[in-house]
């Protein structure tokens, strides 16, 4: 043993004991060879790579102790044979032995460890390892001698269980032929109900019959096999004989036995068609024979007959002209309506023979219509006249359509007219009397509108829409004529119109009218009724006259007279006149002083009641004083407080004078409000308490602070924001109010910004509170000027802290939202699992800003997670971290916290989440501050973790968290989709592969037979199939068609093959090969090596496909007229059942096809009785006298149609009951031994409605023109009258009929201008005139318009109107007369007032001035006097008074001056216009620092005194209204006269501009006046201006020169 090599590993945490235990084995045993580990993880890797003799192993280590790495080697197969010797200095530890033994250590050293015991034991151990490695070796040798023979057992079982198999394989295999074979006769009998047919076998030598089950089921048999003669008891009688023969005929002369014949069946006595076709084998004397049941096509054929002969019934029968012409255009039949309506011969008409009796001027339209129609293959409509055999030309509509065959190939065309002469007629004289109207209606001054009478407008007159603003006549339409009345005169009208609707005439009436657009006007109405044929009121006319202008007129007359009172009432004061104390007048500036704009309020009541109660006792007082003052003579005014009428106070400044008013003695008093002034006193006081308490109860915090950074005002808000008392911060410099990181710093900056004015407007900024506490405050900075140049800085502080943890919460969300966008992106596009953690990882970190992320899946075998993927910045944290992960079970960690438990586990703290401790230190390195793990999940187990790691401390939220988790979810979702993929990709796969064993097509015939495989080659095929293909049978076996045959001629069959291979069910069909047609019935079937083939039968339909087709097409040709004719067509039955109708009847009825086939023609129609107890047509009350009834009644007895019978009915159409005329006519048609009737309608109502509308229309225009307020008149172009209302023959006798120069009421003179009016319409003039007639010694004035009425673009007559406007002549002439009689009284008036103010002027410079000079003068006296007396310490005091008072006599000396500049400046006596303009202008420039400028080319200008004075009157009022209201900087005053002798002058600003149409009344006093004088000048003042745009005035008047000059 000592030279034998020995394998000693030596595991221990302490260095020097290695050394030690490795120095005394080598002493021992000089070959071995030593290994040291130093931790338990290493010592285990090292025992696996070098397999040593013996381990010595120290018992306390850190991470893995002794303990731990023996019970991980004796666990390990590989090394658990190697004895473990513990090393412990614990040599009396009895529980440590224990412990040792029982995780498998061998032996005890311990320390120091003795040289002789290590030795002993070292040899045990080495003896032990090798007999354990011995008993290992034999018991492989022993495992291995056992497997072997339990190898060649499971082959022999093998063997057996193979034999069992092939076993089981063979029965099987036969239970599929069997059940192949069973499959085989079900399909064959499916095959044969399926195709209702059957086969069957006659034996000769036994006269024995065999019948298949489907032929059993067609003669309703159990029976397979019975005598021949039972079977022959089936078949119809009369079809017997033929059936003999037939069978007689294929035996003994071999002619193919083919016949069809009826059979009553067995079991339900149904009577069937039968199909049979059979063959004889000679040799065996057997008859093969198939049966099919032909019963539907018989019956088909059958039908198609009959409908061929109803068909060709309802094209002779009937209104409609029809017509058919061929593919070479040329026509080809004309039924015989036509040859009777144009009395020629079908030779006559043939080929293009028709086109002769086409009206000349209508040839070449029609043929143009018709060739272009053909050409294109396209329907055509076209009305023209062909020769009646009346002789007459009538009109007719012919609608052509193109024709086409079963095969959809072009054969033709048809066509179907209809004689519409009567139509036409009828159209053409509603055109004329609608031309007449509507020139009438258009062109009449007044408004006319047709109403139904419900007020619903259905015409309007083109003045009508004019004097609405109206853009088309829908427009109106869509309107009641009560849209057009205003609010106010609503019940007026209504009331109006009631009476009109119960039958009376009403007007004229004068009402108020309104626009769309809301403008009013007044209209003065008339109205009148229109009737129906049954005399009731269907319509009304209301003929509306605009009377706006009479009405304006009517008002400027009567504001002439007025104009007096409106002087007043525009007082720019407040007047109000009281008799007895009580309130006799007020105008309006007076109501606005009082509060109210109703003058009812106040007139009447005592002036007393709105006195204060301040001053009752003085005001008493004075209106004593008052009344006994001289009249007109205006005493001092006066400040009096007053009660307006809601109880508020105001100050008024009142002037009261002593007057006559209304013949009583009076006091005016005259007034304007003083509040304001009084007010802004009050105002001023309040302004500190109101700053104060602003201040105070300011929501946000205030700071006021000076240069120095000193804080000197806080508000309440300020101290709460920054928990602090106001004594702990006023007086505080700002950096002692909170923490700042640079104190020093803080002040410094402050101070230097404050000083350059660069201090930030608004910053938003985090402070750290002095209680530690962190806000965010936004701060408004602004500067507050103080006299003597004084700045203070004025911050308003907003706490914005939860703002700024919003917006850190939406920061996070949108990194997350970004993330779930891109996590989204990658479910979509990404294939594999692998590729998605990666691609999660990346965008975790690129999107979601994460330091970090990284997915570990759950390894089950092991409960450990293993991570897959990560991205971000790891530097070998996971590495750190698999150490720590280790069994599931005793992990606390977020990971395996979040796959336990399948919940998001968050750590929003890393450093002091105890969870985290294992690994802090490293995350908090890789700046690591909040983890979160999400739980990924596959079909609902969590299977792993996706790991995030943020830079921030609470970074996840419960908003994030909620965020994570559905990302989780779709991660998850993605998983399951990627799972599914797989699995459908499997299930793809299967399909395919199942689709490809049960490829098919399906169907074929019968007669020939065969049977395929699955490769479609031929099994079976019987001499019929060999005699299709021209080839014996053997050349066919093992063969597909595409191999026997060209291919396309057999692709049906191949086509159909595939089709039945894959079908369930049996397939018959129709396919042409070559020349013939095969009826075909193919069906799949199991052949015995388990695969799938088809059985066919063909039965070759030719010849019947032939005759049907034939028979169809005539059907189609004569369905073609029966459903492209343009009137309703129908068939009934003897009790007027409906039993089919066309397409026209159909649309007409509003039906579908099968909805009422059996339905009483009369219930279909509309008829009463039979909608409502289904008794019509023959059996209700009023079916005696129906039209229709009749006509049916006589065709059925005398079977007789009847022609061109009028019939009126009504339909129900979308809930409404509409009435129809119909003309009708009836055919009848036998069928099957029964009477039919063809009923032929057309739907005439156009007509009828057209001749009522002609009647409605005349009715109209008489209605009309003899309700509208004027004359109308209609002559033709010979000047005779066709047309004339009331009015025109009450005024100048009737007409009609004659010229005007007939009649003796018309003078000479006006028929001769009658004349000549018509003469110049004719010509292509339009009249439009005022005409004056004297007539029975009266002057009569008219406006007369005379206009052309147009039909086709040619003048067919001429129409007029003559509107009299006699009174509204008289009133301009009255209006005329007033305004100048106002003019003279207005100027007289102005007059007054410019001497009133010369006289006020001269008063004010002579009395006032002289005054004011004088005290100027005796103040100065006295100042001297004052220096000499007042002692030096009162001095001072006194002089300040003295002073002030000085100062306030030379002020009112100035506004002494400028008010007589005012009032009358002398510059404009002594030097003129021009020279008083520069100087007023120069003034106002100087007063309000406006810069003036004034542009003129003149040097004087000599006008009269009232013009010069009313300009400058105008200069003043603008100059002042810019002054006090436009904020100008500029004004330019413009001067000229004009080359035609007027005056413009212009003053034009460029203040703020105003809108005028929103100007108040009050505020316009000024513009008023200024329009005042211009207007009595004969000038006219127009003000331009827009907001921010500024002003401008403009004057042009006459100019005339001073007389006086």
């Amino acid at each position: 043993m000592e030279n034998k090599e020995i394998r000693v590993l030596a595991i221990d945490d302490n260095h020097d004991n290695l050394i030690t235990v490795k120095a005394l084995v080598i002493e021992a045993f000089p070959y071995a060879a030593i290994h040291t580990a130093q931790s338990g993880q290493a010592g285990l890797d090292l025992a696996a790579k070098v397999d040593p003799d013996v381990i010595l192993l120290d018992i306390v280590m850190p991470d893995m102790d002794g303990f731990e790495v023996c019970r991980v080697l004796k666990a390990d197969p590989e090394l658990r044979d190697i004895p473990v010797i513990f090393v412990t200095a614990l040599k009396s530890d009895k529980d440590s032995r224990i412990r040792g033994l029982e995780e498998g250590a061998d032996a005890f050293l311990a320390k120091p460890i003795d040289a002789s015991e290590l030795i002993a034991q070292i040899k045990a151990m080495v003896k032990v390892k090798t007999a354990n490695v011995a008993k290992r070796d034999e018991n492989m040798r022993l495992a291995s001698l056992v497997a072997e023979r339990t190898r060649e057992l499971e082959l022999t079982h093998i063997a057996t269980l193979n034999l069992l198999d092939d076993l089981r394989k063979e029965n099987e295999a036969r239970s599929i032929t069997e059940d192949a074979l069973r499959q085989s006769e079900l399909r064959l009998i499916r095959a044969e109900i399926a195709s209702k047919s059957g086969n069957w076998e006659l034996h000769l030598d036994v006269n024995k019959m065999f019948i298949s089950k489907g032929a059993a089921i067609l003669y309703g048999l159990e029976l397979d096999s019975f005598e021949y003669d039972f079977l022959k008891l089936f078949p119809l009688s009369e079809y017997r004989p033929a059936l003999d023969k037939s069978m007689k005929d294929l035996i003994e002369r071999d002619i193919p036995y083919d016949i069809t014949f009826k059979i009553k069946q067995n079991n339900t006595n149904e009577i069937l068609d039968i199909h049979s076709i059979a063959f004889f084998d000679k040799e065996n004397r057997i008859v093969f024979g198939v049966i099919q049941d032909v019963t539907a096509q018989m019956q088909a054929q059958e039908a198609l007959l009959e409908s061929e002969t109803h068909f060709r019934t309802l094209a002779n029968s009937g209104q409609a002209l029809i017509w058919t012409s061929g593919v070479n255009k040329n026509y080809d039949y004309f039924n015989q309506p036509w040859l009777d309506f144009t009395g020629r011969t079908l030779e006559q008409e043939m080929g293009d023979g028709w086109t002769e009796n086409v009206h000349p001027d209508d040839l070449q339209m029609c043929v143009n219509i018709y060739q272009k129609a053909f050409d294109r293959r396209e329907k055509f409509y076209m009305e023209y006249r062909i020769g009646h055999n009346s002789g007459e030309y009538r009109w007719i509509q012919d609608l052509g359509s193109p024709r086409f065959n079963s095969n959809n190939e072009f054969i033709g065309y048809i066509g179907h007219c209809m004689d519409i002469t009567e139509n036409k007629a009828t159209q053409k004289k509603i055109v004329e009397s609608e031309a007449l109207y509507k020139a009438i209606l258009d062109a009449t001054p007044d408004n006319i509108i047709v109403t139904d009478i419900n007020g619903n407008s259905l015409m309007v007159s083109e003045s009508t829409l004019k004097s609405y603003n109206l853009k088309t006549k829908e427009d109106a339409l869509n309107l009641n004529t009560m849209d057009f009345i205003v609010d106010e005169d609503m019940s007026r009208v209504k009331l109006d119109f009631m009476r009109m609707v119960n039958g009376h005439q009403t007007g004229p009436n004068e009402y108020r009218s309104k626009r769309p657009d809301g403008s009013i006007f007044d209209i003065e109405v008339k109205g009148g009724l229109i009737k129906n044929q049954e005399g009731e009121i269907s319509r009304l006319v209301f003929i509306a006259r605009d009377i706006t202008e009479r009405k304006k007129v009517a008002a400027a007359l009567e504001a002439s007279e007025l104009k007096y009172r409106e002087l007043m009432d525009n007082s720019p004061e407040g007047i109000t006149i009281y008799v007895d104390a009580k309130i006799a007048y007020i105008n309006k500036e007076a109501l606005r002083l009082m509060g109210t704009t109703d003058k009812n309020l106040l007139l009447g009541r005592s002036v007393v009641d709105f006195i204060h109660s301040d001053n009752d006792e003085l005001i008493l007082e004075r209106m004593k004083y008052v009344a006994m003052a001289p009249v007109n003579v205006a005493l001092p005014s006066v400040e009096e407080k007053y009660i307006r009428l809601d109880g508020s106070e105001f100050y008024a400044e009142i002037k009261a004078m002593p007057i006559i008013f209304d013949g009583k003695p009076a006091v005016q008093l005259a007034g304007r409000d003083i509040t304001d002034r009084k007010l802004a006193e009050s105002k001023l006081i309040k302004s500190e308490n109101e700053f104060r308490t602003v201040w105070e109860n300011s929501a946000n915090g205030l700071r006021l602070s000076d240069e120095n950074g000193t804080i000197l005002r806080v508000n309440k808000s300020f101290c709460e924001i920054f928990e602090m008392s106001k004594d702990e911060i006023e007086g505080n410099t700002i950096d002692n109010i909170y923490n700042p990181k640079n104190k020093e710093k803080i002040l410094s900056k402050y101070r230097e910004r404050y000083i350059n004015n660069t201090l930030d407007s608004h910053v938003e900024k985090e402070f750290e509170l002095m209680n530690g506490r962190k806000k965010w405050f936004q701060i408004e900075n602004s500067f507050l000027d103080i006299e003597n140049d004084k700045r203070l800085l004025l911050g308003i502080f907003t706490e914005i802290t939860e703002r700024k943890q919003a917006e850190d919460r939406v920061r996070h969300l949108t990194r997350l939202y970004a993330l779930l966008s891109q996590v989204n992106q990658a479910i979509v596009r990404i294939n594999s699992t692998d590729e998605l953690f990666d691609k999660i990882c990346r965008v975790a970190v690129e999107f979601g800003q994460f330091q970090m992320a990284w997915t570990g899946l759950l390894n089950p075998a092991t409960n450990e997670i293993i991570p897959v993927a990560f991205d971000g910045y790891e530097n070998g944290y996971l590495e750190i971290l698999k150490k720590h992960l280790g069994d599931l079970k005793l992990n606390q960690g977020p990971s395996a916290s979040a796959i336990k438990y399948g919940e998001l586990t968050v750590c929003n703290n890393i450093e002091s989440d105890e969870r985290m401790r294992p690994w802090r230190d490293e995350a908090l390195k890789r700046g690591y501050r909040s983890s979160v793990a999400v739980p990924i999940k596959r079909n609902g187990e969590v299977f792993g973790v996706l790991n995030l790691y943020a830079s921030e401390i609470d970074f996840f939220s419960e908003d994030e968290q909620k965020l994570l988790l559905e990302i989780g979810d779709d991660i998850s979702f993605a998983i399951s989709v990627l799972d599914a993929e797989i699995v459908r990709k499997q299930t793809e796969q299967a399909l395919i592969e199942s689709e490809n064993r049960y490829n098919t097509f399906i169907n074929n015939n019968v007669d020939i037979i065969f049977v395929k495989d699955s490769q479609l080659r031929y099994l079976i095929a019987n001499d019929a199939m060999a005699g299709f293909f021209g080839k014996s049978k053997d050349e066919l076996i093992y063969k597909t068609d595409s191999e026997i045959a060209d291919h396309d001629f057999i692709f049906p069959c191949i086509s159909s093959d595939k089709k039945a291979l894959e079908s369930e069910v049996p397939i018959t069909f129709v396919e042409k090969l070559g020349d013939r047609i095969y009826e075909t019935t193919k069906f799949k079937m199991p052949l015995r090596n388990g695969e799938f083939g088809i059985g066919g039968i063909m039965h070759d339909i030719t010849n019947r496909i032939s005759s049907e087709k034939a028979l169809e097409e005539s059907r189609l040709e004569l369905k073609a007229i029966y459903d492209n004719a343009p009137v309703m067509m129908c068939v009934i039955d003897e009790q007027t059942n409906i039993l089919f109708q066309n397409k026209e009847f159909t649309d007409f009825v509003n039906l579908v096809d099968e909805d009422k086939r059996g339905e009483l023609i009369g219930g279909v129609l509309g008829c009463i009785e039979s909608i409502q107890g289904n008794s019509g047509c023959g059996n209700g009350h009023e079916c005696g006298v129906c039209r229709l009834r009749e006509a049916i009644s006589i065709t059925l007895e005398t079977e007789t149609g009847q022609k061109n019978f009028e019939y009126q009915t009504r339909l129900l159409r979308s809930g409404i009951f509409h009435e129809i005329y119909l003309l009708g006519s009836t055919a009848i048609i036998h069928s099957a031994g029964k009477k039919k009737i063809l009923l032929t309608m057309y739907d005439i109502t156009n007509r009828k409605e057209a001749e009522k509308a002609l009647q409605k229309s005349e009715m109209f225009l008489r209605t009309f023109i003899n309700n509208t307020p004027f004359q109308i008149w209609v002559r033709d172009l010979n000047n005779v009258g066709i047309l004339e209302n009331k009015m025109m023959v009450d005024s100048f006798g009737s007409i009609l009929g004659k010229k005007p120069t007939d009649e003796s009421n018309v003078l000479p003179e006006i028929a001769k201008s009658w004349e000549e009016n018509n003469i110049r319409v004719m010509n292509g003039d339009i009249i439009d005139e005022e005409i004056e007639y004297e007539m029975n010694g009266k002057k009569i004035n008219y406006h007369q318009m005379v206009f052309p009425i147009n039909l086709n673009d040619e003048v067919v007559a001429v129409a007029g109107f003559n509107i009299d406007i006699t009174e509204k002549k008289r009133a301009q002439q009255a209006l005329q007369e007033s305004q100048e009689q106002l003019k003279s009284f207005a100027a007289h008036l102005q007059n007054i007032r410019e001497e009133e103010r010369i006289v006020l002027a001269r008063e004010i410079h002579d009395e006032l001035g002289q005054i004011l000079v004088a005290m100027k003068i005796d103040l100065g006296m006295l100042g001297l006097k004052a220096n000499k007396f007042i002692k030096e310490d009162a001095s001072d005091e006194f002089m300040v008074q003295f002073q002030r008072l000085a100062g306030l006599v030379d002020n009112t000396i100035k506004t002494a001056r400028r008010i007589m500049t005012d009032l009358r400046p002398e510059v404009l006596d002594l030097l003129g216009l021009i020279e008083t303009i520069k100087t007023h202008i120069r003034i106002f420039s100087e007063r309000h620092q406006v810069a003036c400028v004034f542009e003129t080319e003149l040097t004087t200008l000599n006008i009269d005194t009232q013009r010069a004075v009313a300009l400058f009157r105008i200069l003043q009022e603008s100059l002042n209204n810019i002054a006090k209201h436009a904020m100008a900087t500029e004004v330019v005053v413009k001067l000229e006269k004009t080359d035609d002798s007027k005056i413009l002058f212009e003053i034009k600003d460029n203040g703020l501009g105003f809108d005028l149409s929103m100007k108040k009344r009050n505020d316009s006093y000024g513009l008023i006046g200024m329009k005042e004088r211009a207007f009595l000048l004969d000038g006219n003042l127009s003000i331009t201006s827009a907001i921010g745009k500024g002003t401008t005035v403009k004057i042009v008047m006459p100019y005339i020169e001073d007389s006086k000059s």
